[in-house]
């Protein structure tokens, strides 16, 4: 869905709404210019990540956003998926209200070039970008409102004795002012301060700029009861009226809140991410049409849905999901919160301040890489995956202008591609169970351990070796991360946070190795085959549970990360089909909603068939409840079934790919914010 300036108004409640119901948000910025390597280094080999910073930090001070696309993903239940909802905004950098705020931006030829070369409209941001004003740049309107409204502090003009028609002027002024004082004339309320005769020459005479300082100035120093108001290129000098200024001074105060909240505009967005409702904005504005001519509406209906949102969205932190971000971020920051600080820590610190969720889809995509960058751009993962039939993803009906077009590299559509990127991967990424805390980029595997005449010892560290077999033979040195907020480590003082197991799981070597040892080809469909199973085979999967734990130690992992592959998990399944083939057929336990009540019962009451004996939570419960109680049964079904949905943000999962951005070229290769909680 495209929004441009003139819309804006009408539909930020949507996206409001659509932030507030959202399971994350992906977004994705299009600019004027990006940094540039310099044609000659100061000193050989890969920058550090404050040097990449650095670079990025200049940049962003220097070119513009043009173009932001997000994605808002609501988690469906019901529907059983992922439901995207895509909005293209151009960004204006012009700032059309008199705020006294001014911006230089410039472009990049290599960025022009490039965004021509695929269609993007130069003219769009200047002729109907959203607005938008920084956090410091909106400190800055105020501020410098509330210095013209104090006469105190304005810097007196210092005339010299050598200023003979300065020095005439004020003597002019002085004595017009107290001839008014003396006779009232020619008006008992004030005088007027005007130019010499011209003999003619203009017909509407006007001070210059330099004259109305003087008058304003003189009045201001010597004339304490009385005060000087600007008249048409004149000045108007009347009697002081205290309730008069304080009305003239909140009047003048409310104009600049009103220019203000007008050109906050995109920021309102931004502010709803960070999990802080808009306040100010007239509800009566989400009525507008696109000409700014108010319709139609149910005003209560609007205020309802504009404070649910807000109820929603206060303190709710977002996820906030892109591709590349450690660039974007840095972009995002400057654009709508402000300076950038000096450090790449400050910075980690102050983006984790704002969302305490950031996922890098290219992290994701390339953990655990090695030393050679891999194809990692957003369009070549997204067309690996593009096979993959779970988890679904949808477009909303009303956000159809991707449904059966490609736009890369619009904002809008590539914010859509990294949301389905995210949902896949991650549950891609979490079914076959292969990944790591540590991540191996730059870093020197560790050294096999010794051979006996019986046969290898494995230890835990002894699997790296395996997954790190092309780093071994080049022998790089070893590089330290770079955690944001922190100080460096090395790889061997970082310490691994592993995910937590149950207690009554513990990995062997040999789980270790088969883990390090899965390898994740994102071109293959692992949920092809996966079955599902009934309720009756997991309570038979349950009483077996002690007797597979005695015979197969290495398949002890619990939870999610049960299987060294996928298709050791497949395997697992066909023999407990295989074994189950002369059970009972038992079929899938559906709700049963198509039983009608007797005549003796209650209109209210709903009728739920009896399943196998046990009580039904729905029997005797209200039909207003059991919309949840039906989406409670949807989400249990789909999280049992492993690979259907993203894994949630409070498991171990996130640990790993979690607050971590990828940045190839440089000595560290990864950016690490703070762990997830």
């Amino acid at each position: 869905m495209d929004i441009d300036k003139y819309t804006f108004p009408s539909r930020l409640l949507d996206v409001l709404e659509a932030i507030a119901e959202a399971h994350f948000v992906s977004f994705d910025l299009e600019l004027s210019g990006v940094p540039v390597k310099g044609q000659a280094k100061e000193k050989p080999g890969k920058p550090s990540l404050q040097e990449r910073y650095l670079e990025t930090k200049k940049a962003a001070e220097q070119y513009q956003i043009l173009q932001i696309g997000l994605t808002c993903v609501k988690d469906d239940v019901l529907q059983g998926a992922y439901v995207c909802k895509p909005f293209n905004f151009n960004l204006s950098p012009i700032v059309e209200e008199r705020l006294d705020v001014d911006r230089t931006f410039s472009f990049h030829s290599g960025a022009a070039e490039f965004l021509l070369g695929v269609g993007f409209k130069f003219d769009l941001p200047f002729t109907s970008g959203v607005p938008y004003l920084s956090r410091d740049e909106a400190q800055l309107a105020e501020d410098r409102a509330a210095a013209r409204n104090d006469k105190s502090s304005f810097t007196d003009i210092e005339i010299k004795p050598e200023d003979i028609q300065a020095l005439e002027f004020l003597r002019r002024v002085r004595s017009e002012v107290d001839d008014w004082l003396k006779t009232g004339q020619p008006s008992a309320h004030s005088v007027v301060i005007a130019p010499l005769e011209t003999n003619g020459a203009d017909a509407n005479p006007e001070l210059n700029r330099f004259e109305r300082r003087l008058v304003h100035q003189i009045v201001r120093a010597e004339y304490p009861n009385l005060v000087s108001i600007p008249n048409r290129g004149l000045v108007r000098v009347s009697r002081l009226d205290p309730e008069r200024e304080e009305y003239i001074k909140a009047q003048r105060k409310r104009e600049v809140q009103d220019r203000i909240v007008r050109q906050t505009g995109f920021r309102w967005i931004v502010e709803a991410l960070c999990g802080n409702p808009p306040e100010g904005v007239d509800v009566r504005s989400f009525a507008q049409t696109p000409g700014g001519i108010p319709g139609f509406v149910d005003i209560d209906e609007l205020k309802s849905r504009f404070n649910r949102a807000k109820h929603m969205i206060r303190n709710k932190k977002t996820a906030l999901f892109g591709h590349n971000l450690f660039l974007d971020l840095i972009y995002f920051y400057r654009t709508f919160i402000g300076a950038l600080p000096d450090t790449v820590e400050e910075f980690g610190s102050l983006i984790h301040e704002l969302f305490p969720i950031i996922v890098d889809t290219k992290y994701m995509a390339t953990h655990n890489c090695g030393d050679i960058n891999p194809q990692s751009s957003l369009e070549q993962i997204a067309e690996k995956l593009a096979e993959q039939q779970k988890p679904s993803v949808t477009i909303h009906e009303k956000h159809n202008k991707y449904t059966d077009t490609t736009a890369f590299h619009e904002a809008g559509y590539d914010s859509m591609l990294t949301a389905e990127v995210a949902v896949r991967l991650s549950a891609k990424l979490e079914l076959a169970g292969s990944h790591d805390q540590e991540d191996k980029q730059n870093t020197i595997p560790p050294t096999p351990p010794d051979v006996d005449a019986g046969g290898v010892q494995l230890e835990t560290s002894t699997a790296s070796v395996i997954d790190s077999a092309i780093d071994s033979v080049r022998g790089l040195l070893q590089a330290p991360f770079k955690v944001l907020g922190g100080q460096k480590t090395s790889p061997e003082e970082q310490p691994i946070t592993q995910i937590e197991q149950p207690p009554h799981n513990k990995s062997t070597p040999e789980d270790s190795l088969a883990e390090k040892t899965a390898e994740l080809d994102i071109t293959e469909n692992d949920f092809s085959t996966t079955s599902k199973k009934s309720k009756k085979k997991k309570k038979k999967k349950k009483n077996k549970k002690s007797k597979t734990a005695d015979s197969t130690p290495s398949t002890q992992q619990g939870g999610r990360f049960a299987h060294a592959t996928a298709f050791d998990q497949l395997q697992d399944t066909q023999e407990e089909e295989d074994e189950e083939e002369e059970a009972e057929t038992t079929t899938e336990e559906i709700l049963q909603f198509d039983s009608l009540p007797s005549e003796t019962a209650h209109a209210s009451d709903p009728v739920v068939a009896d399943t196998d004996g046990v009580s039904d939570p729905l029997v005797g419960a209200s039909w207003d409840s059991i919309p949840a109680l039906a989406e409670s049964y949807a989400w249990k079904a789909r999280e049992a079934e492993v690979g259907t949905v993203m894994p949630s943000f409070t498991s171990g999962f996130w640990k790993v790919y979690g607050n971590k951005l990828r940045v190839f070229g440089t000595q560290e290769g990864v950016a690490m914010l703070a762990p997830l909680a």
